[in-house]
C-alpha cells in the first residue's frame, strides 16, 4: 500500500467531491434546459455529462439519484488516486 501525505489524501477527497458534485450540476442544468429544441448544442451537453459522468447512463431508478454522484465521485477519486500513485513513483526521493 502506497503511502499517502496528508496534501496527497486532500487532493483525492477533492477530486471525488468533485466527482460528487458534478452529476449534480449536469442534472441541474438538464432541468433547466429540458425545454431546449434539439441542436448541435444540445447534443454536445449530452456528450459532455455522458463523458464526464459515465455513471449517467445507468438505467433509472429511485436509487439512482443517489448512485450516479456516489459512483461518479468514486471513480474521480480512484482516478486521482492512480495520479497521485504515478506522481509519487516518478518521484521516489520525496
Amino acid at each position: 500500500m502506497v503511502s499517502l501525505s496528508k496534501t496527497r489524501r486532500r487532493y483525492i477527497v477533492l477530486w471525488g467531491l468533485v466527482g460528487f458534485a458534478l452529476p449534480v450540476v449536469w442534472g441541474i442544468i438538464g432541468f433547466l434546459t429540458f425545454t431546449a429544441p434539439q441542436s448541435i448544442w444540445a447534443d454536445i451537453f449530452w456528450y459532455t455529462v455522458n463523458i464526464t459522468c459515465p455513471p449517467w447512463v445507468l438505467p433509472e431508478t429511485s436509487l439512482s439519484w443517489l448512485l450516479t454522484p456516489l459512483f461518479n465521485g468514486l471513480i474521480y477519486a480512484a482516478a486521482a488516486l492512480v495520479v497521485v500513485a504515478l506522481r509519487q513513483s516518478r518521484s521516489p526521493g520525496q
